[in-house]
């Protein structure tokens, strides 16, 4: 997509080196009945470590727009970026992207932090190395299928264990294997690619043999 280049100099962050990008959930606390407030500390601390120690630049993605305050990340992007206190490290991505724009965006990241599993997956699709924050089996289920479900911790942790030292040491090994990782899903990833489109196929046979 030609525009992203424009995108990405829009926000000044065309030539930045070490993109983390960071996919909260401001509704991720209400469905894991966790703090919000610990939640969203953690996640500030996360920022602070990425930009002040690991020299990178995050990038937070409101990747849910509702109109409940209670789900729609924009709240939480905003949040954290005025905690921080508007640092030059951190870009929110603030125009209201399409999708495809917003996944153009997750391609340009070395790696990504999302507790959406849509942002995940839209950068493991693009051999973007991802680390998930989940609230739900779902999320294992597709880090597992990807990773193998030994590896589990490398590339998930549960919202019910967030724990802001364990998250900060997982993260900058994830980093530090970004190179080994995306090239191990540059091989892995038309295998699972393949078998999605296959349940496609299957779906469509059951339905012609029930019509």
């Amino acid at each position: 997509m030609k525009k992203i280049g424009k995108i990405l100099k829009t926000y000044n962050i065309a030539n930045k080196e070490n993109l983390v990008g960071v996919a909260p959930s401001q509704a991720i606390a209400s469905y894991s009945k966790t703090s919000y407030n610990y939640h969203f500390k953690t996640l500030q601390n996360l920022i602070q470590f990425l930009i002040d120690e690991l020299e990178c630049h995050v990038v937070l993605i409101p990747h849910v727009r509702e109109k409940s305050v209670e789900y729609d990340d924009r709240v939480i992007c905003e949040l954290l970026y005025r905690k921080l206190d508007f640092p030059e490290d951190v870009t929110v991505l603030s125009f209201d992207h399409p999708a495809e724009e917003i996944r153009a965006l997750i391609s340009k990241f070395d790696i990504i932090v999302a507790e959406r599993m849509h942002a995940a997956i839209s950068g493991l699709a693009q051999n973007v190395p991802a680390f998930a924050v989940g609230y739900s089996v779902k999320a294992e289920g597709i880090v597992g299928d990807i990773f193998g479900f030994n590896s589990l911790e490398d590339y998930i942790i549960s919202i019910k264990n967030l724990d802001v030292e364990l998250l900060k040491r997982r993260i900058k090994n994830l980093l530090d294997r970004k190179s080994e990782v995306a090239k191990y899903l540059s091989n892995i990833m038309p295998h699972i690619k393949e078998k999605a489109r296959r349940n496609f196929t299957l779906t469509m046979e059951v339905l012609r043999q029930n019509t």
